[in-house]
């Protein structure tokens, strides 16, 4: 992992935080990304359609590392912006 960013919410009905994360690309292109979004018994993981890895190895990893939550992993089109400018963090995600 490259970069991560989270957020925690506090009063947000359904989500307690959600979490972006890029990864070095294979092959040289662009950045890969990970969406997190985090529920009180839950973690909905969202990759790009095009993200490199292998699902049921990256299923396991998650489970262990996020017990007792389940883990949910879905392949969604989501656009973002992370990077850190001269006046700080410049951050934003939109999940279609």
């Amino acid at each position: 992992m490259d970069r991560l960013f989270l957020v925690n919410f506090g009063d947000d009905p359904i989500y307690e935080g959600v979490e972006l994360q890029t990864f070095a690309a294979t092959g040289g292109g662009p950045p890969e990304a990970r969406v997190l979004l985090w529920r009180p018994d839950t973690v909905d993981v969202y990759d790009l359609p095009g993200r490199t890895f292998d699902e049921d190895v990256d299923r396991g990893r998650l489970e262990a590392l996020l017990s007792p939550r389940d883990a949910t992993l879905q392949r969604t089109d989501f656009d973002y912006r992370f990077g850190i400018t001269e006046h700080g963090l410049d951050a934003a995600l939109q999940i279609r």
